[in-house]
This record gives structure tokens, C-alpha cells and sequence, in this order.
């Protein structure tokens, strides 16, 4: 009944994993999730130096999606915080946050970005810029802020287990010479991030 690596990773998750009394994870609102996607960009790739290169070497982070989803991750249900224009969220704060943003410190590398023409670019920000973005983003270091307002939620490592068996698994495949269950766990563990962001605007069933 699955038939893309999203809805297998979905329910590999919700069959075996999910823990809906102590991690409850609720659908948003049209409004709070027209909001988190306004923050949420593509990939990011640049080049940092141009030139003959004499000797490279090539450097890879096996399952990154995965390694990063072990991490803490917002559940429960949302709660809008006023933040009325202060310099630093409120203690503890972890969720989503509209801000207006300043560059600081020019001579690091842009973390922050914005689509511009179509494309995504990491700008300096010479002028205050209205911002959207995920509170784990902050960098007091490099940006000044000013933020108007916050979507808070409980944070917890509740995927852990299921990207860590999935990482376990995927590997014990591969070392007993079974390339295409190595491939599905490949598939369920780096879709286990992205199934999350399936719309459920103009469904007929949630």
C-alpha cells in the first residue's frame, strides 16, 4: 500500500515508532504553516574559492538528513509568543520566529537566506530585513535582531530510534550482501525527514 519512499518511511515511523501520548505531534494550521514554510529553503551550494585546484580530495557526510533528525525536534501542540521587538528570544524559546535581521559581523559566510529573482542567495544584510526562521538558526555572533513574534513547541529527540535502527539496519543489509534491503533502508531513513513537510491543504482526508 506504500508506493513512494515517503508514505513507506511515514508508516514505517507511525507503525513502530511514534509515541503519540508522550511525543503528540499535531497538524498546523493554514496560517502556522504558511509560516514555518515561508522560513524553510532548498539545499545550499556555493563555492567559496575559484581557480586551478592541484590536488582535491572529496569529503561526504554518510546520511546526514538522518544523523540531523536525531537531534531535538519541535512536537506538541504550537503556542504564538509576542516577542515585541526585543534583541534576544525569550529563555528556552525553540520553534519558528518572524525577526527583522541585521548583519554584524561581514567577514563571516551568510548563514541567513533569502530568495531573490527566483534564486536563493545569502546576502549581507546592510539594512534590517524582515526574517522567518527556526530559533536553532540564531546567530548572535554574526546578526543584530529584532523579533516581533515566535511559534513555540516543545522540543525532544523523538526520531532517535527510528533513524538509529534504520542506520543499523541499513548497514547490516549491506554487510550480508543484501543491496536492495540496504536500499530501503536507505530510502525509509532519508525520507523520514521530509514526509513531516506533506501539505494537507485541499485533502480530502487528513
Amino acid at each position: 500500500t506504500c508506493f513512494t519512499g515517503a508514505s513507506l518511511s511515514k508508516t514505517t515511523f507511525f507503525r513502530n515508532y511514534y509515541d503519540q501520548k508522550k511525543y503528540p505531534v499535531y497538524s498546523l494550521s493554514d496560517d502556522h504553516d504558511a509560516f514555518i514554510r515561508g522560513g524553510y529553503y532548498g539545499g545550499r551550494v556555493e563555492c567559496f574559492k575559484m581557480g586551478k585546484i592541484k590536488t582535491a580530495f572529496y569529503y561526504d557526510f554518510t546520511s546526514l538528513y538522518p544523523d540531523v533528525g536525531r537531534q531535538h525536534l519541535p512536537y506538541g501542540e504550537p503556542v504564538e509568543v509576542p516577542m515585541s521587538g526585543g534583541s534576544k528570544m525569550p529563555p528556552g524559546f525553540f520553534g519558528f520566529v518572524k525577526c527583522m535581521v541585521k548583519t554584524k559581523d561581514k567577514n563571516a559566510i551568510p548563514k541567513h537566506a533569502l530568495i531573490k529573482d527566483g534564486r536563493l542567495t545569502f546576502p549581507i544584510f546592510k539594512n534590517w530585513t524582515p526574517l522567518d526562521c527556526f530559533s536553532q538558526e540564531i546567530d548572535y555572533d554574526m546578526y543584530e535582531y529584532q523579533f516581533e513574534s515566535g511559534l513555540q513547541f516543545q522540543k525532544a529527540t523523538f526520531m532517535n530510534k527510528f533513524f538509529t535502527d534504520g542506520f543499523q539496519k541499513k548497514a547490516q543489509a549491506k554487510a550480508d550482501g543484501q543491496p536492495a534491503m540496504a536500499q530501503c533502508h536507505k530510502i525509509i531513513i532519508n525520507s523520514g525527514y521530509g514526509f513531516w513537510g506533506l501539505r494537507t491543504q485541499n485533502r480530502d482526508g487528513v
